[in-house]
């Protein structure tokens, strides 16, 4: 794994609305080969199957999860069948202490980062 990870802290008043726009925006400005990546194949994708809607308006993502609380965990694992070069777009929203939780881990690296909300960051997919 990847162990470097770009972090950004946003204002904590992002909504579900501008929240793909940053992450769009983060992801064409720092990784700009996997972006221009994604949009070739994503819109020949698109072109050839008229019924696939995009997640986002202009969104490059080909997919998008939502973890809703009050509690939300994840179990260790590994992407290993994703793009090796693919980038994942991670955005916290809600009103919680990043002291008391919602940390991301990485558990093959041996970092633990608080995060708090509004931030996002973009890390290694697989």
């Amino acid at each position: 794994m990847n162990c470097r990870v770009w972090l950004m802290y946003a204002p904590a008043y992002l909504t579900q609305t501008t929240c793909p726009n940053l992450a769009l925006a983060l992801f064409s400005a720092w990784f700009p080969g996997p972006d221009e990546y994604y949009t070739d194949c994503l819109g020949a994708l698109f072109a050839r199957n008229r019924s696939i809607k995009r997640n986002y308006i202009n969104s490059v993502f080909p997919a998008a999860t939502y973890n809703l609380g009050p509690s939300t965990t994840c179990y260790v694992h590994t992407n290993d069948a994703n793009l090796p070069f693919g980038i994942c777009a991670i955005t916290a929203l809600g009103n919680y202490n990043p002291k008391l939780g919602s940390h991301l881990v990485f558990w093959d690296c041996g970092v633990i980062i608080e995060f708090p909300p509004g931030s996002t960051i973009l890390i290694p997919s697989a």
